[in-house]
């Protein structure tokens, strides 16, 4: 009897936990000017350490724009894209639209991570300055898409196409993590030089 009261005593701790995780993943929104932008909200999970401060993720994208993105070769001898998808950003806005450049709305994962880093926000972020975007890291996609409905609930994001998007993440010298927003899933069989949509984010 006294095993059965500790297992279910334990059950229900891990049932809080959880609880508590999936309520600390908020989407919400930031006002700047009078127009309302999507924001993911990850703050609450700081105390578990499975996210960023603003200052970490401001050293992690200095970290990143350091290093030059290849086709063929990993953008980092000692495996950094990877170790830079091991926590999330605790807070970072997300672009209204998909990323486009002139009639171009597909990129190879080289001109998508370029694209970002050169990107100003000008229609997404209150004039936010170039390099201060990104591609999302795998871990960051993922949490995208699992709160991507409260993302359309609470508006001023245009619906992502059912397409593949690229992530900053790296599987391979010739290849990189994508999501398919379709269903939300995550995927890392396909090359760099592959053509899909990019939607970049930014830390706040």
């Amino acid at each position: 009897m006294k095993r059965i009261k500790s297992i279910l005593m334990i059950a229900l701790l891990l049932l809080g936990v959880c609880t508590t995780i999936l309520q600390a993943q908020t989407a919400t929104t930031v006002t700047l000017g009078g127009t309302s932008y999507p924001v993911i909200d990850l703050t609450e999970l700081t105390p578990l350490g499975c996210v960023l401060t603003k200052k970490e993720c401001d050293e992690r994208r200095a970290e990143m724009y350091a290093e030059s993105p290849d086709l063929n070769s990993s953008i980092s001898k000692n495996g950094t894209s990877e170790a830079w998808n091991k926590k999330m950003s605790s807070k970072f806005q997300i672009m209204n639209n998909d990323y486009v450049s002139g009639s171009t709305n597909t990129f190879t994962w080289v001109d998508a991570w370029k694209g970002c880093k050169a990107y100003t926000g000008s229609s997404d972020g209150g004039g936010a300055q170039a390099g201060q975007w990104r591609l999302p890291t795998q871990k960051e996609y993922k949490m995208i898409s699992v709160l991507y409905p409260q993302l359309l609930v609470q508006g001023g994001i245009s619906p992502f196409a059912v397409n593949y998007y690229w992530s900053s993440t790296e599987s391979g010298a010739k290849y990189a993590w994508h999501v398919y927003f379709s269903h939300g899933g995550v995927y890392d069989g396909l090359t760099k030089t592959n053509l899909y949509k990019v939607r970049c984010i930014r830390d706040l």
